[in-house]
């Protein structure tokens, strides 16, 4: 497969992801407003290494361990693909 059709398909399937985190956090009753924007712009730090990588896993942990239920699920499955190797051991399940 030619570099940039799988770019462009790896691109789509990021899209998708983030926007069905977004979606599944709007559907949250567990956030706030706040928190939703803050885990919002947390996602790009999520699935590549910047330098707030480190507080976007602290916030996907905070709001992780306060939810239940198929919204907790399913935003872990999302960031299990999309999230960099070192987001994915440093993230807690329980």
């Amino acid at each position: 497969m030619p570099r940039h059709i799988a770019l462009h398909r790896l691109k789509q399937c990021f899209q998708f992801s983030t926007k069905a985190v977004k979606a599944l956090a709007e559907e949250s009753d567990e956030l706030s407003d706040a928190e939703r924007a803050s885990l919002n712009e947390s996602l790009p730090d999520l699935v590549s290494d910047t330098r707030q990588t480190q507080f976007a896993i602290m916030r996907i942990n905070r709001w992780l361990s306060r939810t239940v239920g198929e919204t907790s699920i399913a935003v872990k499955e999302v960031l299990m693909r999309v999230a960099t190797e070192a987001v994915k051991q440093q993230l807690r399940w329980d």
